[in-house]
């Protein structure tokens, strides 16, 4: 890094001049110094800190003239300039006068912090665009990591002990934490455990949880009882891609263990988009769904939406989503007054293909037809605005199909600006009690067109249809109406909304409050939370019943005593009695005689613990009406506890209720319990969850629907378990639960979870200390191997109340995991051979990395995939500083090399690194074949020694295979990169805050890649040359990868004062990318060099029309008829450009022409959209996946042939 005095003499300063990009003010012993109209706010760091290679800062800055930028210096040397653009709405509230405070935060990273011991003075400033300036200053010290970082996971000196049981990353529903649990313990005892992220300090703790386990295994080491610790790492950055986490043990002499976890983090506002892609039909898949349904009914299900008017720009996107459907037999009704009839008409005709306007017809109200009625009629219910998802009706008349539900309904999502899925409602099977609770079934559903049915929307004229009216309507419906079917997936969209509509909130309430007096229920109705969630106060019984409190113990003083003196002071409902089961055996005399001066029951039960049998023998000799079966290890927090398990279980048609409990730390320990398919069959609602984090839906508010409930604390009528026959006391230590909450549900009962009744779980402690932990271990697993025989197939069919899109893998209902491409392998017919290895393809290369070699990779592996040639891919991830973030062929992936052929990924001058770095086996006695790309006629002399490991070499393009082959004399071969794109949903331009009104030009390169071979600057010169200052309908866009300050200082420069154009350097997946591309209108590339060109053929790809010079790689593909072709001199390197060398040639291409170009494009979009669509078609027969796949194996059988 150059000081700041060095970049401005370097720019020809003088000391009687003042420097245009001077830091103006000197580091000084001032924190903070504010010229009037300037404001900011620096988050982080607050004060001192200890750091290590990484810096985060974060804050916010605005100003009444605008900010143009904010420098941050590290002791006076410029490190970056960053401008503000992240949401903060607090800062709006506070300045509400200034229109950019709303977007005024940021957040940036300073890398690669060198020092030791050493204090450095971070300074900021925020300079607005009157020139003036504000500085804040931060004083941070800069601290080794004492433990270097290794290649191993572990570093594990004798007598530290560690280990870590959980260890959840963020992901789509969750907080933006990391959590870990786990225990250390050592001979010298445990000083402290420091965890770092990415090599900085992020957090030191002292393990001090009970972990009697832990004293069990080490039963020398004096703090291994209280061994255990539990944290959460907030993540204050928005970096994505591959983390690592480290914790460092110390113990107090001295010494450190440390543990590795190498982590991949996703943007969190794209988790779920991913997700919704990979679940998403293709087209062709879509057509073969319609094709096998029209072969499995002569009658599809019809159709019929109702559309309530909106604004013109929300009917347009809901009429544009349903004529975009592959499915024929549906219809829509937009519901207005008539004067708006001739304004909705232009829309339809302005948005609507002519075909798709037959299925229109506007209306001036909701007026089903009584007339048209057949079994496979439905009728729907949509707001303007509210969409339907790519071929949703044929998804849902395929799950309709053949039961014809009377109801149905589907999960849906939210859609933000730029076409953003998000907020996915991954909703249960019909929960009656939840959808009192709250509205989940959401607008958008389906009603059998059935005279009753159409008897019952006559209440419709009596509805406020303003809002609230479609769920008001649900509640009544689903009153009368038995079937209701729920389709598994997103079909549907809303419009995301940051505020809450407080009318429809009460209007839903008032709703509810109307459907609870129509079924005679002295029902309370109060909103709590954010007002969209509601707690119903089901009445008491008149007659207040006693409940049977049952409880087997152990008989530990330290449990029972808080137990019984905590359920006296803090239980409201006072008809209750407390029954105590002594299976003690003598060992806890102390606990027993408590509980024999207390005015409690005691039953003695002197036999092995079984949880069942002790439970049944409480409620044999219990009196009361309802039975409670409780944990010894509980203690009562609140006074409504039990008139709240009262209440619900009072209820006719619940079977049992379960409690909100906590662990002593105030984290979740059972929310309810859901079922999967896999370990032990169950797993509890948000265990381990902090409340006080983001919880998806807010579940943990909300009385629901469940599978089951534990037994720590589980109440039901004694008449339901009479009738049930009690406990089965072949589950002995668990399962019985569970077993007891399955067969009442198959009884036709609810199992209700309420989090009105909450309590203190000590989970388990009576029981992990008992001197007979190894039999009941031994109980354990056969009480699951008992649930699997019994409840197996209940079990593998998936929780009714558990949506399958979500994890089984954690507690937190978070999205599952993008499942892997199933593959079915067809293998071509290629010659076998006498060796050992398979014939087939090892793929070695940076398959995961989100760049151009990367992508390269994966574009290969899709041709040897589309003609079914055996391959994996071995994914090498050393010599590669670009994010890993790519998983799409992680199914493919091999440990070792299993096929006769390497192709081996990477260019000649990393090719000998790879090679020997990689196991000599690797190689030996296979195929090699080396995959080349350079970009200029000669090929450098430092890769010529990497010959002598190939057989052949493959290479992208004619004008490399000419290069190389001027080089070797082995077969140098042309297999161009394959080239292809998703019949996706992309984003749109508001996700990148680009405007939607302008022909937008999109220019793309990477700093890595040196800036004079992708000449961004021509670019800009072209754009500016082509159009007047003035000129408002066009921009253009420069995305650049890994630009430091001083390259967006750069190209600030070049840009001058030119308006309409707009710089991303933020950093993007592929989607993004390939999103960014499209939402553009043309794609240059000025190169003055290119290997292959492979943005530009993936712009070709995606319909764009490309402006490209006309020299190196992209002229096998680009050409008159489907490009803007640019002419050009060839020019001799006068200097070296990094790998580029003087004496090398290189084209310069033609400015003027290109901005003649540009305006061309411009002012004839429909020309623009023609030279796009060529450009289109000839990626697809030339560069695609099976022609590509095509070229190699026919080189392949022509390698067999020859050995």
């Amino acid at each position: 890094m150059r000081s700041w005095l060095q970049q401005w003499l370097s720019k020809g300063g003088t000391n009687s001049q003042t420097p245009q990009r001077q830091f103006r003010h000197p580091v000084s012993a001032t924190l903070e110094k504010r010229p009037q109209g300037i404001y900011f706010g620096v988050d982080h760091p607050t004060d001192a800190r200890e750091i290590h290679t990484s810096l985060l800062v974060e804050g916010w800055a605005c100003a009444e003239a605008g900010i143009e930028a904010i420098a941050l210096y590290l002791d006076g040397v410029l490190q970056q300039e960053i401008q503000p653009s992240l949401a903060r709405p607090d800062v709006a509230a506070a300045l509400p006068h200034l229109t950019t405070a709303a977007t005024s935060g940021f957040s940036t990273h300073l890398e690669n912090i060198e020092g030791v011991s050493e204090s450095l003075v971070l300074t900021l400033a925020f300079r607005d665009r009157q020139g003036r300036c504000a500085v804040a200053e931060r004083t941070v010290q800069v601290q080794p990591f004492r433990q270097p970082l290794s290649a191993s996971l572990e570093k594990q000196p004798k007598d530290i002990y560690w280990g870590i049981e959980q260890l959840v990353v963020p992901h789509y529903g969750t907080s933006n934490t990391i959590l870990v649990v786990g225990w250390a313990c050592a001979q010298a005892g445990i000083e402290k455990v420091c965890v770092y992220l990415d090599g900085v300090l992020v957090q030191t703790l002292s393990p001090d949880l009970p972990r009697p386990d832990v004293a069990d295994d080490f039963p020398a080491i004096a703090d291994a009882a209280t061994s255990g610790f539990l944290t959460s790492i907030t993540l204050d950055d928005a970096r994505v891609g591959e983390r690592l986490l480290m914790l460092a043990f110390y113990d107090q002499a001295g010494r450190c263990a440390v543990a590795e976890f190498p982590l991949h983090l996703d943007a969190k506002n794209l988790q779920y988009h991913r997700y919704f892609l990979a679940m998403l039909p293709s087209t062709a898949q879509a057509e073969v769904m319609l094709t096998r349904l029209r072969g499995q009914t002569t009658d599809l299900p019809d159709f019929e939406w109702w559309i309530s008017s909106g604004t013109e720009a929300a009917i347009a996107a809901t009429l544009q989503s349903m004529v975009e459907q592959n499915y024929p037999a549906w219809h829509g009704y937009v519901v207005a007054p008539a004067e708006q009839w001739p304004a909705l008409a232009a829309i339809i005709s302005d948005v609507l293909p002519t075909e798709g306007r037959s299925h229109i017809t506007l209306q001036t109200e909701i007026h089903p037809d009584p007339e048209a009625i057949h079994p496979v009629h439905y009728i729907g219910f949509i707001q303007a605005g509210e969409i339907l998802a790519p071929h949703a009706l044929v998804r849902w008349a395929t799950a309709l199909t053949p039961d014809l539900p009377e109801l149905s309904y589907t999960d849906n999502d939210q859609l933000k600006p730029g076409n953003l899925r998000c907020e996915a409602n991954f909703k249960p099977d019909w929960s009656p009690d939840y959808a009192l609770s709250r509205n989940y079934v959401g607008g958008l559903y389906l009603v059998r067109k059935t005279p009753v049915v159409l008897n019952a929307l006559v209440v419709l004229s009596e509805l406020d249809i303003m809002g609230g009216w479609r769920y008001d309507l649900w509640l009544r419906l689903t009153e009368t109406i038995g079937s209701v079917h729920h389709v598994q997936e997103a079909l549907w969209s809303q419009p995301y909304a940051k505020m809450l509509d407080a009318a429809l909130i009460h209007r839903e309430q008032v709703a509810v409050e109307t459907a609870l007096q129509r079924r005679q229920i002295a029902a309370r109705v109060e909103a709590i939370a954010d007002g969209t969630i509601r707690h119903i106060h089901w009445p008491l019984p008149e007659s207040l019943p006693l409940v049977s409190i049952i409880i087997p113990t152990t008989g530990r003083l330290e449990l029972v005593q808080p137990l019984v003196e905590s359920c006296r002071a803090k239980t409201a409902y006072s008809s209750y009695e407390l029954v105590f089961i002594d299976n003690s055996r003598g060992n806890h005399p102390e606990g027993i005689a408590y509980l024999n001066q207390q005015a409690v029951r005691v039953i003695e039960y002197d036999a092995p613990f079984n949880w069942s049998r002790l439970n049944n023998l409480g409620a044999a000799a219990a009196q009361g009406e309802l039975l409670l079966f409780l944990n010894d290890d509980i203690e009562i927090i609140e006074p409504e506890w039990l008139g709240e398990l009262v209440a619900q279980a009072s209820r006719p048609e619940v079977g049992t209720v379960g409690a909100l409990l906590f662990y002593p730390d105030g984290r979740i320990q059972h929310g309810g319990v859901f079922l999967i398919n896999q370990g032990a069959g169950v797993m509890h609602h948000f265990q381990f969850v902090d409340p006080h984090f983001q919880i998806y839906q807010n579940l943990h508010q909300v009385v629901r629907e469940v599978s089951s409930n534990t037994g720590a604390c589980l109440m039901m009528r004694r008449s339901v378990f009479e009738q049930m026959q009690g406990f089965d006391e072949e589950f002995a230590i668990i399962g019985n639960d569970i077993d007891w909450a399955l067969r009442v549900h198959a009884a036709g009962y609810r199992n209700i979870w309420t989090p009105f009744a909450q309590l203190t779980h000590h989970e388990s402690v009576s029981r992990q200390q008992s001197a007979s932990v190894s039999r009941q271990q031994s109980s354990i697993t056969l009480d699951d191997a008992k649930i699997w025989q019994k409840w197996g197939d209940f079990l593998k069919a998936g929780d009714p109340y558990y949506n399958p899109n979500l994890t089984q893998d954690h507690t937190d209902c978070s999205l599952r995991e993008i499942p892997p491409v199933s593959l079915a392998e067809s293998p071509s017919e290629l010659p076998t051979t006498s060796l050992a290895t398979q014939t087939g393809i090892n793929l070695i290369g940076f398959v995961r990395a989100e760049m151009g070699l990367g992508e390269a990779v994966r574009g290969l592996a899709s041709a040897i995939d589309a003609v079914k040639i055996p391959f994996g891919i071995i994914d090498y991830v050393r010599f590669n500083t670009s994010q890993m973030g790519d998983t799409s062929w992680l199914h493919k992936l091999i440990e070792r090399p299993q096929y006769e052929l390497n192709i081996l990924h990477f260019n000649g001058d990393l090719l000998p690194s790879v090679i020997n770095d990689l196991p000599q086996d690797y190689c030996k006695e296979r195929y090699q074949i080396g995959y080349w790309a350079w970009e200029l006629p000669k090929l450098p002399n430092d890769w010529l020694d990497a010959f002598k490991f190939l057989d052949e070499v493959w290479v992208p393009s004619e004008f490399v295979r000419a290069t190389v082959s001027e080089c070797t004399d082995l077969p140098v071969v042309c297999i161009p990169h394959a080239v292809t794109k998703s019949d996706i949903p992309y984003l749109k331009r508001a996700f990148f805050d680009l405007p939607d009104a302008q022909f937008l030009f999109l220019i793309m390169y990477d700093a890595y890649s040196h800036q004079e071979r992708k000449n961004p600057r021509g670019a800009i010169a072209a754009f500016r040359q082509a159009f007047a200052p003035n000129r408002q309908d066009v921009g253009l866009v420069i995305k650049v990868n890994n630009a430091d300050a001083e390259e967006i200082s750069y190209l600030r420069e070049v840009m001058g004062d030119a308006p309409g154009i707009y710089i991303l350097d933020s950093t993007m997946s592929r989607y993004e990318v390939d999103s960014l591309i499209h939402s553009c209108d043309c794609y240059v590339s000025l190169h003055r060099a290119e290997g292959f060109g492979l943005v530009i053929a993936e712009a070709m790809a995606l319909g764009r029309p490309v402006i490209a010079t006309q020299w190196s790689g992209n002229i096998d593909f680009t050409n008159s008829s489907n490009a803007a072709c640019i002419g050009y001199e060839l020019r001799q390197l006068e200097q070296d450009y990094g790998p580029y060398k003087a004496g090398q040639y290189w084209a310069e291409p033609n400015l003027e022409e290109a901005a003649q170009w540009m305006r061309r494009l411009a002012d004839d979009p429909a020309y623009a959209r023609q030279l796009g669509a060529q450009a289109q078609r000839t990626i697809a027969a030339q560069l695609s996946p099976q022609a590509i796949g095509q070229q190699i194996l026919q080189r392949l059988r022509a390698i067999q042939a020859q050995r």
